[in-house]
């Protein structure tokens, strides 16, 4: 037997009798992905019309129906499911239809009763809505015009069992008849009551009773309006009154009142009432027959769909009052880019004029026009979205002829088309377009510049433009990667693109599809895009041959504007040289950097910078990228995020999954200031990560600091297993000795602590030696790069005395601090070792300290210090002169440092028993707290982490010494917040100190 085929559920779905639609979840647009053929009759749509459209867009509110709720009460059912996850029953809507052309056009009454079903995937995720709905139209249109004839009906049968009931309470042997009437009565669902000609209570049945919470007795023979549960108002029994009183004149009477129902009547309630007039035979009202039903939770859930459609309304009005906001800032910042970038350009073009320009020169300056071009294309389109939100962009009609335009837009082109060798031509035939040529001339342009940009060399592209049924047809063809179905509506929106944000091959902001979309449709055209995905792609503009009747032609539109976006849009593409200048020979003492950018002109400026100090390699693409750092193993990889083929974070992913890249630094570029992104690198294996735009001086010290690092490990993990090994041999000496066992095991644990403090401290000085050496060196070099500058010959200008004579002054303070810096570390060495040798000498100290206060005169004015000397004349002691200088100086030089532009006192007095010196240096600066004030004379101590202030951490270690060395005393007094105080006290006349060595 045959197996059975598959069934078509498509087929079986689009077949079934019900009125349905699937719905994609996508808020606010909840885009139609398929619907069946009966749902498609009952709206008069045709399938393409409306699939991969949103349900809004399809099936919009009748703009002549000032009252329509539809689309509203809709989205918010819609969204309900989307929040709930479980399905949504809506009340009967009025929700017009669009009718056919044929059929006259317009919109045509229909009520509709619909209901939303979300269909949940295994994750419990919403995969789609399934909408349904009931044409009631009918229905309610009989309601609406047959109402009184219904009722007219339900009379005269209701009117045919009250004389069936009165006859048989009038005849004896009726009994039987009343009761089943009764039992009727008593089992219906609504509240119904039976009222004389007057309005008092005849009958009423037990629902009414319950919903009431009254007795039978106490209702009764009472007036309708007099009864209890009405008095929900003051004015409530009036409209009941009222209510009676259209009755009487024989009208059927329907209002919606309150009243208080359960027991007590303590719940208010509302209910649909109605009155209906009951005639006898002679045709006066006899009796009115009383209908009730409880419509409170309708009522509570029409208020709260109001209330959130009201919510709703006010989102989106916030919502709408956010975007204009937000178009106001791109057309301003748009329009104030470009300014500064009309200086850039305008200068760089007249400079390239320049005929003494040398090649590197032009280069240069080819790189910041090019870029800037780029650049203004990017703020024009900015600008132009901007324009087209505020509906402040309307087309010029012109009749032109369109195949000229073509031409022209095309000539501009025909250069590339030769670098990249693709084969490019055109079938266009003479039309006579009414349109605004600027617009249909930048429809043109962007989607050719699309042709280009994603046709490889050897590809073909072609223009057709041709005239079908009033309309005229313009393809633009190339045999490129093409389009994903699924994107094919997704790349005419704004900011969208066809590719990886993160691995795309072509730079771009996603705007010009959608700029060339939202021209073509205020043209009233269409476009669409359309091939098979790998085989190239065909995008399709359709424009109305003629303009709109009620539009008068211009004889003419300036189109200059337009000239500079050509040449905008050429600049992209422009090939760049990949070829960058490498050494014939690698230098074996510098480190290896490789260099990971796509963008060419980056990549060169990045190994310019870093060809000073390290060798270089370059890769162009994540993989090429991955490739190299394999066979290099470089000392620091430095790399964009954005690439093609594999990104920045896939190539670190790759190189941490390899054990011997593991060590090697990885810093990475971006455009993107995103705090998440960053930690979500950094946490990837990354060790630093470098915002765009970034000076060339930070990327040249952060890739010094990371090598350096790399070089410090692999000495260090060198040295750890040269320690190693020394530590299995002395652990085989030790086994052959039992008796020895215990002692030599405390004396390797002694070693072992001692070799860890050792290699900490070694780490934290190669750390701290590296930033404040290179600091002074640094900032030196960039002195001496400003005097070469200055000096060289300028045109028709000498070069400035006054500001070479700054620089050397600046250099000369750098060289002073990195001699001391010098000095500090062959000081501490020399404590280390105990060959500090004291010169004892007799000298004036007051003298030396003003020496010494005065010399530091600049550095306390640079640092807006307000310095106060105050000591006694002429005291002589017999101290080593140079340290006491010295000691001198690191106080003024620490009270600088932490109190910038705080006032600082020195003090010098004798004691009062004459026999020693206290110096004080008192600052205003943070002050140092309590618990962390026994650190600052150790060696490397701090109170802080490092910073660009801290120093090494030897000068007040140095200071204790020498202090001590003169058989002196130094404290200090401090509190956070409140300043510090250094106090120093020191013999006169210190005894056996003469040529000693410090120990």
């Amino acid at each position: 037997m045959e197996p059975a085929s598959k069934p078509d559920f498509r087929a079986l779905f689009e077949a079934c009798p019900g009125l349905y639609l699937v719905l994609l979840p996508n808020s606010p647009d909840f885009t139609i992905v398929a619907a069946s053929n009966a749902y498609l009759h009952a709206t008069k749509t045709k399938r393409e019309n409306i699939i991969n459209k949103g349900i809004f867009t399809a099936f919009p509110d009748n703009p002549k129906d000032p009252n329509a709720t539809g689309v509203r009460n809709l989205r918010t059912s819609l969204e309900r499911v989307v929040v709930s996850k479980t399905f949504d029953v809506m009340a009967v809507q009025k929700y017009d239809i669009t009718r056919p052309e044929y059929e006259g056009g317009g919109f045509e009454e229909k009520y509709w009763s619909p209901t939303n079903t979300p269909v949940l995937g295994d994750n419990q995720e919403i995969l789609y809505i399934i909408h349904r709905v009931e044409d009631v139209t009918e229905l309610i249109h009989l309601k609406q015009k047959g109402l009184e004839q219904e009722k007219t009906r339900e009379e005269e049968v209701q009117r045919k069992e009250l004389e069936i009931l009165a006859r048989a309470k009038e005849r004896e042997d009726a009994h039987s008849s009343g009761q089943l009437a009764r039992i009727i009565l008593e089992r219906m669902y609504q509240f119904v009551a039976l009222f004389d000609a007057d309005g008092r209570f005849l009958e009423i049945n037990k629902p009414a009773l319950d919903g009431s919470g009254l007795p039978k007795s106490e209702v009764l023979g009472h007036y309708l309006w007099e009864v209890s549960p009405w008095k929900v108002s003051e004015d409530n029994p009036k409209k009941v009154h009222n209510a009676f009183l259209k009755a009487t004149k024989g009208e059927f009477v329907r209002e919606e009142l309150e009243l208080w129902a359960g027991a007590g009547g303590t719940q208010k309630i509302t209910i649909d009432f109605s009155l209906i007039p009951i005639r006898d035979e002679q045709g006066k009202i006899a009796y009115y027959l009383g209908e009730g039903r409880n419509i409170t939770e309708k009522k509570l859930a029409e208020a709260e769909i109001e209330r959130k459609n009201i919510q709703l309304n006010q989102l989106n009005e916030r919502l709408k009052a956010l975007d204009q906001l937000k178009t106001q800032f791109f057309a301003n910042v748009s329009h104030e880019l470009r300014t500064p970038l009309t200086l850039i350009l305008g200068p760089a073009e007249k400079v390239r004029e320049d005929e003494n320009l040398t090649s590197e020169q032009k280069q240069e300056l080819e790189v910041i026009i090019r870029n800037g071009r780029l650049l203004l294309k990017h703020v024009n389109d900015l600008l132009d979205v901007a324009r087209l939100e505020a509906g402040k962009i309307t087309p010029s009609y012109v009749k032109f002829n369109l195949s000229m335009l073509i031409k022209s837009m095309a000539s501009n082109f025909e250069g590339l088309a030769r670098d990249k060798h693709i084969d490019f031509n055109l079938e266009v035939v003479d039309l006579a377009l009414e349109a605004d040529p600027n617009m249909v001339q930048r429809v043109l342009l962007n989607l050719i510049s699309n042709a280009f940009k994603f046709t490889p060399k050897g590809g073909c592209i072609r223009i057709l433009a041709t005239c079908q049924d009033e309309e005229v047809l313009i393809s633009v063809k190339d045999t490129g990667q093409g389009v994903a179905i699924e994107l094919r509506e997704s790349i005419f929106e704004r900011f969208k693109q066809g590719e990886d944000p993160m691995t795309k091959s072509f730079a771009g902001t996603g705007l010009g599809l959608a700029i060339a979309k939202e021209f073509v449709e205020l043209h009233q055209g269409s476009i669409a895009v359309s091939g098979d995905p790998g085989q190239g792609a065909i995008f399709t503009v359709r424009l109305p041959l003629k303009a709109p009747a009620h539009v008068v032609l211009t004889k003419e539109v300036d189109t200059t504007a337009y000239v500079n976006q050509v040449v905008q849009s050429l600049a992209e593409f422009k090939e760049i040289s990949k070829e960058i200048k490498q050494p014939s020979k690698l230098q074996s003492s510098r480190g290896l950097v490789l260099v990971v950018e796509d963008n060419a002109d980056l990549n060169r400026f990045l190994t310019d910078i870093l060809s000073s100090e390290f060798n270089v390699e370059c890769a162009f693409d994540g993989e090429e990228g991955l490739q190299k750092a394999i066979s290099l193993k470089p000392d620091l990889i430095l790399s964009d995020i954005m690439m093609p083929k594999m990104s920045g974070d896939q190539m670190v992913a790759e190189i941490r999954k390899l054990p011997e890249l593991d060590v090697i630094p990885v810093m990475l570029l971006t455009a993107k200031a995103d705090e998440q992104l960053r930690i979500q690198l950094l946490k990837g294996g990354a060790q630093d990560y470098v915002l765009k735009p970034f000076f060339s001086e930070e990327i040249l010290a952060r890739v010094n600091n990371l090598v350096a690092i790399k070089r410090v490990r692999e000495h260090l993990q060198q040295d750890l297993e040269s320690t190693e090994k020394d530590l299995q041999v002395l652990a085989r000496e030790v086994s052959k000795n039992r008796g020895q066992l215990k002692a030599k095991a405390d004396e390797l644990e002694k070693l072992n602590v001692m070799l860890q403090d050792s290699i900490h401290v070694r780490d934290e000085f190669l750390s701290i030696a590296s930033h404040e050496l290179k600091t002074p060196v640094s900032a030196l070099k960039l002195q001496l790069e400003m005097v070469d500058r200055k000096i060289k010959p300028q045109v028709n200008q000498m070069p400035s005395v006054e500001a070479l004579k700054k620089s050397f002054e600046m250099s000369l303070r750098q060289v002073d601090i990195f001699v001391n810096l010098i000095n500090n570390l062959l000081d501490v060495s020399k404590i280390r070792l105990g060959r500090m040798v004291l010169e004892p000498e007799l000298f004036n100290l007051s003298s030396v300290v003003k020496e010494t206060f005065e010399g530091f005169s600049a550095q306390f004015s640079f640092a807006k210090c307000h310095a106060q000397l105050m000591m006694e004349e002429d005291i002589y002691v017999e101290w080593d002169q140079m340290r006491i200088k010295e000691i001198l100086a690191n106080l003024f030089s620490n009270a600088v440092k932490y109190a910038p532009g705080k006032p600082v006192k020195v003090s010098v007095n004798c004691c009062s028993d004459q026999k020693a010196v206290i110096l004080t240096i008192e600052d205003q600066g943070p002050g140092i707290a309590r618990g962390s004030q026994g650190k600052i004379f150790e060696r490397f101590g701090r109170t802080s982490p490092p910073t660009h202030t801290s120093g090494m951490g030897l000068g007040l270690f140095i200071v204790r010494n020498l202090v001590e060395a003169h058989q002196g005393t130094i404290r200090l007094e401090s509190d956070e917040g409140r300043g510090t105080k250094f106090i120093v006290e020191i013999p006169l006349k210190p005894e056996m100190i003469t040529k000693k060595e410090m120990k």
